[in-house]
């Protein structure tokens, strides 16, 4: 059985693999943390709204799959994989233009919601790939 900061981490990245950045921005606290891969932070809920939005434009199939989840207090690891195609239209996808890169996140939770989404993963391949001079439409 989960415990309640397992179920949050959970149903936000449900969200995230749905694309519901509705859902997503409920689930933040008002001073949420996110921060990237390159240890980036964009501070504050409000700013995060465009960035996801364009990310999932980007990546229309993103996705987390999880394979272990550990918890200490209000931190909760998530181990895994990321990945998309670079296509926008992902039924037109070139066999390539898909990425898997393994990942990790940590999440702070604070009662029902996410203080700090931060990122682990070598994102390398996926910048090779958008770089690349396979198509993108």
């Amino acid at each position: 059985m989960d415990t309640p900061e397992i179920g949050t981490v959970r149903s936000f990245i449900e969200a995230i693999n749905a694309h519901d950045v509705d859902t997503m921005f409920e689930m933040l606290t008002e001073d949420h943390v996110f921060v990237d891969a390159l240890g980036q932070a964009i501070k504050n809920r409000k700013n995060l709204v465009e960035p996801w939005t364009r990310y999932f434009a980007s990546f229309p199939d993103y996705e987390i799959v999880v394979t272990h989840l550990m918890q200490d207090g209000d931190v909760v690891g998530v181990f895994g994989a990321a990945g998309a195609s670079k296509h926008p239209d992902v039924t037109k996808s070139l066999p390539g233009e898909r990425w898997v890169v393994p990942a990790a996140w940590r999440a702070v939770v604070r009662g029902d919601r996410i203080a700090i989404w931060q990122v682990y993963a070598d994102n390398e391949p996926v910048r090779k790939l958008v770089k690349s001079g396979r198509r993108s439409s």
